[in-house]
């Protein structure tokens, strides 16, 4: 399932982990992220938090032991889910071992969204990981925003910005929106402060943050 940022992907995910445990389905949800996987226990609780688990923890799971395997950020993909500290080494791709596990296995991906060096999640790697398994593989594109008012607009100019898509769209203020370019963190911290203060609703976010 493809679909950009606030498309609803984790959303889309976390029902469908709750709609299919109530029917009484084995049902699990992976990511390649401690930090975000952790969030999500924090919110739901320690007795949904047993069916969250990592991408590398199906190196030596047996065929098919989970019904519904739902890989969320799955453009954080690793080649293998070997580590350093590991005694038996797997000789399988990470996506492999994934497919392997399940009876059906859901992959919420956005190649665009690659995070750090030696993440190679992407469409054409989970295609090929169905053709090796000998899988019947369903592809799905969401397209609607639930981010940013809806404004799927903003999202085009964002991308065009950053150099992401190909399109030439010039920003037009219209008192909507206040964007600048900061010199520094302390500058820019400021002037959320001073929103902040004169009555604004006020967070600095980020998906993630270098050292």
């Amino acid at each position: 399932m493809k679909g950009g940022p606030g498309t609803g992907k984790t959303i889309i995910a976390l029902n469908l982990m709750a709609a299919l445990s109530g029917e009484g389905y084995n049902v699990r949800h992976a990511t390649g992220s401690r930090a975000f996987t952790g969030n999500l226990k924090k919110i739901l609780g320690f007795r949904a938090g047993e069916q969250f688990s990592f991408f590398n923890n199906y190196v030596s799971t047996e065929y098919n032991c989970v019904d519904v395997l739902l890989c969320d950020e799955a453009h954080r993909l690793r080649p293998t889910s070997n580590h350093r500290f590991q005694r038996v080494k797997s000789n399988k791709r990470q996506v492999d071992e994934l497919v392997f596990s399940s009876k059906v296995a859901v992959f919420f991906i956005d190649d665009l969204q690659v995070v750090r060096p030696g993440e190679v999640g992407s469409c054409e790697l989970i295609r090929s990981a169905a053709e090796s398994a000998g899988a019947v593989l369903q592809e799905f594109e969401l397209d609607g925003q639930f981010r940013c008012a809806g404004s799927e607009e903003f999202i085009r100019w964002v991308d065009a910005t950053l150099g992401i898509a190909n399109d030439e769209l010039l920003w037009e203020a219209d008192g909507q929106f206040d964007f600048r370019i900061f010199d520094s963190v302390e500058e820019m911290a400021e002037a959320v402060r001073a929103k902040a203060n004169g009555g604004y609703s006020a967070r600095l976010v980020a998906g993630f943050c270098w050292p």
